[in-house]
């Protein structure tokens, strides 16, 4: 009787076992068939003092619709998709590598991007990567002209960044032509930031002029927009 309780308990162990055994073999059949949304930022390249080229790969497409994949940055850690500075590449219903150009970045300046795929229900992010934009030409806007006569008149600028290195020279300058270079004629208002004023002096009477504000560093120089100014007629 003993023998027989003993082979009875065997048997329903093997069977517990067995169907133990069942249940993980179809559980990890069904961990290996679910698909999870992943992504990865790959890296940056060709930096500008304003722009540079980024590369992600979505590895894993997930179970659901991709509606939107890109890149996201911003001057501080962890960027996200709530945030303006984004691209939007669209939808995509493979695995794949992409890319995109980002532009209008300010020059010697620390980036943190990450790449990033929005499906039906979520925003998915990849690793977050690092980039600092080259230096560049200074950034500079003309102010109003003012103080006009026949012969002179007041403008100046106001420098909003340096390009990253120091100003070497900074002014006004104009000519009777659009476009006026440091070819042209010139004011010096050395090499300080911020904001300055110059006087056009040597002008002749009852003409137009067109004017700009500059600023050099050792890249280059940066010119403000453009103003059109008519001097008085002789007194």
């Amino acid at each position: 009787m003993h023998k027989k309780n003993q082979i009875q308990k065997t048997g329903i162990m093997l069977k517990i076992i067995f169907a133990l055994s069942l249940l993980l073999f179809f559980a990890c059949e069904k961990i290996e068939d679910t698909k999870i949304l992943k992504v990865k930022t790959d890296e940056v390249t060709d930096i500008s003092a304003t722009s540079a080229t980024v590369k992600g790969t979505i590895i894993d497409t997930g179970e659901e619709e991709i509606l939107q994949h890109g890149f996201c940055w911003s001057v501080t850690p962890n960027p996200l998709v709530t945030i303006l500075t984004k691209t939007e590449l669209g939808k995509s219903d493979a695995a794949t590598t992409f890319s995109s150009n980002i532009t209008d970045l300010s020059s010697n300046t620390k980036y943190y991007l990450k790449a990033y795929v929005t499906n039906t229900s979520r925003t998915i992010y990849g690793n977050e990567m690092e980039f600092i934009t080259s230096h560049g030409k200074p950034i500079i806007t003309t102010t109003a002209v003012t103080g006009i006569t026949s012969n002179s008149a007041i403008s100046g600028g106001v420098i909003t960044s340096n390009g990253g290195t120091l100003i070497f020279t900074k002014g006004v300058c104009w000519g009777i032509n659009s476009s006026p270079t440091i070819a042209s004629d010139t004011t010096n208002n050395g090499m300080a930031s911020g904001r300055f004023t110059s006087l056009m002096q040597n002008l002749s009477a009852n003409t137009t002029y067109y004017v700009r504000a500059y600023a050099t560093n050792q890249i280059g120089t940066g010119y403000g927009d453009e103003l059109v100014f008519k001097t008085e007629n002789t007194p």
